[in-house]
């Protein structure tokens, strides 16, 4: 059972629209937090917990952006960036509870586990982001 507020067409269009959206913006952010990590890491020897924390940032940016202007089509405000931010935080925190929980008191594999929190976590994310973060 969907929520109504997460059927209507406010917010940037269609559900489904966004949800394709959110996941090509979450795979780029992905990717762009990789790459900075690394090549901050590998090429200008930074310390790899800085060079994740470099990736981490530029990641940010790129969903922020991402999402407000193509999943949500809402312009970018500071008021959408202070929600966003501690957003991000939490669902990264998550995440990584959610890793070590399942890692520390289940038998299940380390693929089924990174699996399943890559793909449970970023639910809450996205309804938090569509509700809070850019709504009307």
């Amino acid at each position: 059972m969907i929520p109504s507020v997460l059927k209507q067409k406010s917010n940037g269009g269609s559900l489904v629209r966004q949800v394709v959206y959110f996941g090509i913006i979450g795979v780029c952010a992905t990717v762009t937090h990789y790459v900075v990590a690394l090549t901050s890491h590998e090429l200008v020897h930074v310390h790899i917990v800085l060079a994740h924390l470099l990736g981490y940032l530029s990641a940010v940016s790129v969903s922020y952006f991402g999402h407000a202007k193509l999943t949500f089509r809402t312009p970018p405000t500071w008021q959408s960036m202070r929600r966003f931010v501690p957003v991000s935080l939490v669902s990264f925190g998550l995440s990584a509870g959610a890793l070590a929980a399942m890692e520390h008191h289940s038998t299940l594999s380390s693929r089924v586990t990174l699996a399943l929190a890559m793909l449970l976590i970023p639910v809450f994310t996205f309804i938090a982001i569509k509700l809070w973060v850019y709504r009307n």
